[in-house]
This record gives C-alpha cells, structure tokens and sequence, in this order.
C-alpha cells in the first residue's frame, strides 16, 4: 500500500515538474553513458573509439527519454489534459461555433 501511495506521489510530481525531471533524467542518461565509455577505455579502447561503441551499445538517447517518460507519468492523465487544452484552443478560433454548441 505505501508502495503504492509512493510511486502515486512521484507520478504527481512529475506532472508539475516535469522541465526538472527531464533535465535531471537526461543528466543520468549521460552519466550511464559515459560510464560505459569510460569502461571501454579501460578495456583498452582509443577514447573516440570506445565514445562511438558506447553511443551504439546505448542506443538512441531520444528513445530512452521517451520510455522512461512514460513510466512516471500518468499516461491517460496527460492525453486527457493535451485533449482539453487543444479543445479549448478550437473552440476560441470559432466564437460562432462555440456560441452554437453552448446555446444547444
């Protein structure tokens, strides 16, 4: 249950500090990183050689920011939010649109 509680909390958070949660996840992307660049090097590899295998082993940063996104959000939570704010966004372009749909 407290299990439970917590990782509803952090998914809370992330909601409204999301700019700081990215930052700080792409800052730990970076680190896993060039962790593994520098264990290549220590393997015996040229530096610009174990940076190149280390990008490759770790794949595509975008992707991994993507995937560890959704696991501290609120996947129906933010649809539902990016829905309405694009719904309220059409409904002030057309005024007359929205005066009809409300009066009906």
């Amino acid at each position: 249950m407290a299990q439970n509680l917590h990782e509803f909390l952090l998914r809370l958070k992330a909601i409204f500090q999301k700019r700081r949660l990215d930052r700080d996840m792409a800052d730990e992307l970076a680190f896993h990183q060039a962790m593994l660049q520098k264990k290549l090097v220590q393997q015996g590899l040229a530096p610009k050689d174990a940076e190149a295998q280390a990008r490759r082993a770790f794949g595509n940063a975008s992707r991994w920011h993507e995937r560890l996104r959704e696991l501290w959000q609120f996947g129906s939570l933010e649809n539902l939010r990016r829905d309405i704010s694009f719904s309220i966004r059409v409904l002030r372009k057309s005024p007359g649109f929205t005066f009809v749909a409300l009066v009906s």
